[in-house]
């Protein structure tokens, strides 16, 4: 299994998205001015490929990796949260936030 990491890279974000549509996707914050953290994890949300938060929107201009998010994509769930929790400063009890539309 691979971690794909998008970062203002909407292209190549919708390409994996629509090439890996049994995948996931953690969608995250940037850090803040107030922090220094590399991620910021009160916004982390892990959604499925096919969720219709991550679906195109109808002009295509959607800004899937913008200046406040960016995403971390695989086909496992179990290794987008190990990710975070090698990458990110998580507190010992921190897990990853299911999106309630998709259950990701």
């Amino acid at each position: 299994m691979t971690t794909t990491i998008f970062k203002h890279d909407n292209a190549g974000f919708t390409t994996w998205r629509d090439e890996n549509p049994d995948g996931y996707i953690a969608n995250s914050g940037y850090p803040n001015a107030r922090n220094d953290r590399e991620f910021y994890l009160p916004h982390i949300k892990l959604h499925r490929s096919k969720c219709a938060a991550m679906a195109p929107d109808k002009n295509g201009e959607k800004p899937w990796t913008s200046t406040d998010y960016f995403k971390v994509c695989s086909n496992s769930a179990s290794e987008l949260e190990n990710w975070f929790l090698e990458h990110a400063d998580t507190p010992s009890n921190w897990s990853i936030v299911h999106c309630q539309i998709c259950g990701g």
